[in-house]
């Protein structure tokens, strides 16, 4: 009976084998990571979108008026969490349930979500516009000027931002999206940008990017 002889592949051919496929991972590579990233942008925006739709009808059922908490959209039914806020105490595996419960302010681009403040941790990716949700005179969404250019939520490494007070500077949210942000707007949509300068009205009505 005959032995059968398999082919074998020389030294030669197994390196111009190994050289090609390096060569395709080199070009493939970076075009898949661009389409993850490409998935993270649109996923942080359908996130910001569903917080506009909670919004907006926490506002509907309040005459108006903008929530004033990320818990309040929690606490009114409007999204399914009930704060955003957890003690250090708690324990890790506590904070980590939590965070999935928080899964709606997260990010996915955001490799850390949330932050440590005194004894308490803070898990949300985006920072709401603090003039609008807690100064007594801020406008109602009725009366806002230039609702589409007003930001209301957007990517942050802070829970609020505000133009009328110093402790509530805009932390952009490091960039995470091709070098820029999403932010969601007073009338409801959701844009990228790449400013980092925005334009301030008095009182921070007009809290609008700069092209």
């Amino acid at each position: 009976m005959k032995k059968r002889y398999w082919p074998k592949f020389t030294l030669i051919e197994l390196l111009i084998v190994i050289s090609i496929i390096a060569i395709l991972a080199a070009m493939l590579l970076p075009a898949l990571s661009r389409a993850k990233k490409v998935t993270y942008k649109s996923s942080c925006m359908s996130k910001l979108k569903q917080i506009g739709t909670a919004s907006f009808s926490y506002a509907d059922d309040f005459n108006g008026q903008f929530p004033m908490y990320w818990s309040c959209l929690g606490e009114g039914g409007y999204l399914p969490y009930s704060n955003y806020t957890i003690s250090t105490n708690a324990g890790e595996d506590a904070i980590q349930a939590f965070k999935k419960k928080a899964a709606i302010l997260h990010c996915p681009e955001d490799t850390v979500f949330g932050y440590i403040s005194g004894n308490w941790w803070y898990c949300t990716s985006y920072a709401n516009n603090h003039y609008l949700s807690q100064d007594p005179e801020a406008p109602k969404i009725s009366r806002g000027k230039n609702p589409s250019g007003i930001i209301w939520v957007i990517d942050s490494t802070s829970k609020k931002f505000s133009s009328a007070t110093s402790f509530c500077p805009l932390n952009l949210g490091g960039n995470r999206h091709f070098n820029g942000w999403n932010a969601l707007f007073v009338d409801g949509h959701v844009e990228w940008g790449t400013s980092s300068k925005f334009e301030i009205g008095p009182g921070g009505t007009n809290i609008y990017p700069v092209q």
